[in-house]
């Protein structure tokens, strides 16, 4: 159901502004390979952990909420079969109308649930590539280039020398940035707790 955390990374126009005000030696755009960059520093691992731990987490939330509306419906269903004989077709509609709202309930859960792992997956993705455009656009204002692409279908051709993915690859193992991600621990736990709080409303 849900692909690998990158195979759903779309690449992204980044605009960087340079700093000085010199043209003589700019380099109208540089381009960088996010998912390199991220391979390299082992980031794509990191973010692919954290989001299939946070993934479970909510199967483990929707198993649970559905084992929890399967026993009260069932509750329902023996007190309502105690109902009188002259009632029992008023007993039956109402568990109709029970099954209905259980099953209603438990969609919207779901959907919840895929709604907050969509957002968790662009967090992690929103947060790594803000790591790398600190880094990249120091590049930039070096090189007084005015705009940086990232790599990918869009781009037909270019150049070797305006490609800086090696360059940021450097520097950010050099910051110590390799194999980690700035999103904090306590999100992995928000999308289950919203799922929760949605399933007892």
């Amino acid at each position: 159901m849900i692909r690998k955390l990158f195979s759903l990374f779309i690449p992204l126009l980044i605009i960087v502004t340079a700093g000085c005000n010199d043209t003589s030696n700019t380099s109208a755009s540089l381009v960088i390979d996010l998912t390199a960059v991220a391979r390299a520093l082992g980031r794509d691992e990191v973010m692919n952990a954290q989001f299939e731990q946070a993934r479970q987490q909510l199967n483990s939330q929707l198993v649970q909420i559905s084992a929890d509306l399967e026993k009260q419906l069932q509750e329902k269903k023996d007190e309502l079969d105690k109902a009188p004989k002259n009632k029992k077709e008023e007993s039956q509609k109402e568990i109709e109308l029970l099954t209905q709202q259980a099953n209603l309930q438990l969609r919207k859960t779901q959907q919840l649930a895929n709604q907050k792992a969509i957002q968790y997956r662009d967090q992690l993705l929103a947060d790594f590539k803000k790591d790398v455009m600190v880094v990249a656009e120091q590049i930039a204002e070096k090189r007084n280039a005015v705009t940086i692409l990232t790599a990918g279908s869009d781009l037909f051709w270019y150049a070797s020398t305006i490609d800086i993915t090696d360059e940021v690859i450097g520097k950010m193992r050099a910051a110590g940035n390799a194999g980690e991600n700035t999103v904090e621990p306590e999100v992995t736990d928000k999308p289950a707790t919203a799922v929760q709080d949605a399933a007892e409303s």
